[in-house]
C-alpha cells in the first residue's frame, strides 16, 4: 500500500513540538479524541448519457438525497439511491468532522495497488464501489473506519416487470363470458358470470379456491356492480342491494339500486329509477340511501368502471373519472364522464385534441403510477384498429387526452393480439394482475419505481 501522508504527518510532528516548546513545563495542552463523521452530502452530478446518435444530459442535485450516519455499524450511505444511470465515477463530497480531525481514504491507483489520500472537499471521487475513510482525531491517539456508499438505483424506475404464474390453478374457464376482480381485505376476490355468478379468491395469485355460488340472493346478481365499501363486498341483484363480509354469503341491505358507479368521500355512488343516489352506511351497520339529481341524457347504464382521487390544488374535494364496459356502438371511441363532491353532478369530458379514449373489447381502467392507464382486448384507438392486450394508454390529465405507451411500460408480450374475457385488479403493493378466462396461468407486473423502499 503506498502512502501519501508523510508531508502532513512530518508537519503535524513539527508542529507539536513547536507548541510544546512554547509551553511552561507545568502547562499541558488536551487534543479532543473525537473521530466521528457528523454530516455527509455529496454535490451535484452531471450524467452524460450517449444511445446511438443520441446525447442526453442531466444534472442530479446532491442535496436532494439525504445521508445516513451510522455511528454504531461505522456506515454512511444514501437511503433514497440515486436514479438510474446517475455517473458516480467522479463525486466531491460534504464531510463535517470536529474541528482539528483530519481523514484519509482508500483507493486503488492506476496500477491498481491500494493507496491513502488525504481527502480534500475538492477531491473527485469514484463511488462505484464502497469507500474506506478513515477519520482521525485531533489528539491523533484514536481513529475510526467509516463505510461510505453512494446508492444508485441498478434498475430501470419506470419499467413495468412482468411475472407469468404458471399452473395457478386459476378456475375459470373460458366458457365465462365476463369476470371483475376486486381487492379486499388482503385477498383477490374474482366474480364469475357463468349460468349463476361465482366466486373465487387467492391471497398470492399462485392458488386459488375453487368456484362457489353465491349463497342468500333472491336472483342472478350483476357481477360488474361488486364494490368494496365500509369494510364489506356489495352487490346487486335483481335492483336491490346486498352485502358480504366474505364473497360467499350475502344479506339483503333492503336498499334499491340499479348501480354502483364510484366511492366518493366515504359515499357510494350508484343510480335507481332515473337518479343518482347516495349510499351511506347506517347506525345498525346496515346502508341507507338518498336521492340525488336526475341522470343526464347519453349516461351510461351499466358496467361502471371508475376511480376518485383528490384535487391537487385542493384535496378536500375529490374528482371521479368513469368509463364504462357497456357496448357502445355509436362512437369509434370510449367516452369519459367526470364528477367532483362538491357538485353532485356528472359531465362527459369532451376532447378535441383527437386522444380519446379508445374503444377495447373488455376495457380495463386503473389509476397507478399517479396517472390512469385502459387497456384490453381488440378495438379502435385515435390511428384506427388494434389489436387486443397491445398498449397501455395513458392519461395524465385525469381523462382528456389518452395516448398508447410504446416503451417501458409495457403489456405482457404472451398476451398481444389475444381477445377474450378477463379480470384485472391492483393489490395493496402496487402489483397489477391480469387474470384471463380459459387459462391456467395468470400475470403479475408492477413499475420498479413503486417497488423502492424509501425512509
Amino acid at each position: 500500500m503506498k502512502i501519501k501522508l508523510l508531508p502532513i504527518l512530518a508537519s503535524l510532528f513539527i508542529a507539536s513540538l513547536t507548541i510544546t516548546s512554547c509551553l511552561d513545563s507545568d502547562d499541558k495542552v488536551e487534543y479532543s479524541n473525537d473521530a466521528n463523521i457528523y454530516g455527509f452530502s455529496i454535490n451535484n452530478i452531471k450524467t452524460v448519457l450517449i444511445e446511438g446518435n443520441d446525447t442526453t444530459t442531466f444534472t442530479i442535485k446532491g442535496s436532494d438525497y439525504r445521508f445516513t450516519i451510522d455511528q454504531t455499524g461505522k456506515q454512511v450511505y444514501n437511503t433514497d439511491s440515486l436514479p438510474y444511470l446517475t455517473d458516480v465515477k467522479k463525486v466531491s463530497i460534504n464531510m463535517s468532522l470536529t474541528s482539528s480531525a483530519t481523514a484519509t481514504y482508500q483507493v486503488k491507483d492506476k496500477n491498481g495497488q491500494d493507496s491513502l489520500c488525504y481527502w480534500a472537499s475538492t477531491d473527485s471521487l469514484d463511488f462505484t464501489h464502497p469507500i474506506m475513510f478513515t477519520v482521525y482525531a485531533p489528539d491523533r491517539l484514536i481513529s475510526k473506519i467509516y463505510e461510505v456508499k453512494v446508492n444508485v438505483h441498478q434498475v430501470d424506475p419506470d419499467l413495468l416487470v412482468w411475472s407469468e404464474i404458471k399452473e395457478s390453478g386459476f378456475p375459470v374457464t373460458s366458457a365465462a363470458t365476463k369476470q371483475k376482480a376486486i381487492w379486499f381485505n388482503n385477498k383477490a376476490y374474482v366474480f364469475v358470470d357463468n349460468a349463476q355468478v361465482q366466486v373465487t379468491t387467492s391471497e398470492n395469485g399462485t392458488s386459488w379456491s375453487p368456484l362457489t355460488d353465491l349463497n342468500g340472493l333472491t336472483s342472478k346478481a350483476n357481477y360488474s356492480s361488486v364494490m368494496a365499501f365500509n369494510n364489506k363486498l356489495l352487490i346487486l341483484a335483481d335492483g336491490k342491494l346486498y352485502s358480504s363480509s366474505n364473497g360467499v354469503d350475502w344479506q339483503d341491505e333492503t336498499v334499491q339500486a340499479t348501480g354502483l358507479i364510484a366511492l366518493v368521500q366515504d359515499k357510494l355512488i350508484g343510480t335507481y329509477n332515473g337518479k343518482f343516489i347516495e349510499i351511506i352506511p347506517s347506525s345498525n351497520d346496515s346502508f341507507t340511501s338518498i336521492e340525488l339529481g336526475d341522470i343526464p341524457e347519453n349516461f351510461p347504464g351499466t358496467d361502471y368502471i371508475s376511480t376518485t382521487k383528490p384535487l391537487p390544488t385542493n384535496p378536500s374535494i375529490e374528482q371521479t373519472i368513469m368509463i364504462s364496459g357497456e357496448e357502445n356502438t355509436s362512437e369509434d371511441f370510449t367516452p369519459v364522464w367526470t364528477s367532483y363532491s362538491d357538485t353532485n353532478r356528472w359531465d362527459r369530458i369532451i376532447n378535441s385534441t383527437g386522444y380519446n379514449c379508445p374503444k377495447l373489447e373488455n376495457i380495463a381502467m386503473i389509476n397507478y403510477n399517479s396517472q390512469l392507464y385502459v387497456f384490453g382486448g381488440k378495438g379502435k384507438d385515435n390511428e384506427g384498429n388494434v389489436d387486443g392486450f397491445k398498449y397501455l394508454y395513458s392519461s395524465k390529465d385525469n381523462g382528456l387526452v389518452w395516448k398508447p405507451i410504446t416503451e417501458k411500460a409495457m403489456l405482457p408480450t404472451a398476451l398481444a393480439g389475444k381477445n377474450m374475457p378477463f379480470s384485472y385488479l391492483v393489490d395493496n403493493s402496487d402489483y397489477i394482475w391480469i387474470m384471463p378466462s380459459g387459462s391456467d396461468a395468470i400475470w403479475k407486473g408492477r413499475i420498479n419505481r413503486l417497488g423502492f423502499k424509501n425512509e
